[in-house]
């Protein structure tokens, strides 16, 4: 596998999570498939307001199930604006700049952040080994 096939494959990871966090109904079907993406061990940890709270995979998608799909939260969309790739052998890191849209029980919001990636090839493809994020605001 060359560089640009390994940035490649983690770039399709990181739009797989994105494309995941949608209150549409296509975003039942990602947020199923969104486990496959992790290691079994993965972790999930935002810094907001500065409290640092870590969770597994199953944690970190209940609650946005949840809100993405009971109808509190409409029209959202999150995607990547701009991404960085590092890469060694069989690990990586990616940095993510990203930003958020939509309508939160009738008011619209909007928001951007940062995500960092771990990532590690195993059995010859890419998983998510930690999340790491933060909004700006």
């Amino acid at each position: 596998m060359t560089t640009r096939d390994d940035e490649a494959a983690i770039e399709a990871l990181v739009r797989e999570l994105f494309s995941a966090f949608q209150s549409t109904q296509a975003a039942t079907g990602s947020l199923e498939r969104l486990p496959s993406i992790f290691t079994t061990d993965a972790t999930v940890t935002v810094l907001s307001a500065g409290d640092l709270r870590t969770e597994s995979v199953p944690d970190f998608i209940r609650p946005r199930r949840e809100l993405l799909l009971g109808g509190s939260l409409t029209d959202f969309r999150e995607w990547e604006t701009d991404g960085v790739t590092l890469l060694g052998r069989d690990v990586a890191c990616r940095r993510s700049r990203y930003a958020k849209r939509g309508m939160r029980d009738g008011e619209e919001f909007t928001g951007v952040g940062t995500k960092v990636f771990g990532l590690v090839r195993l059995g010859g493809a890419w998983k998510i080994l930690s999340l790491l994020w933060q909004d700006d605001a």
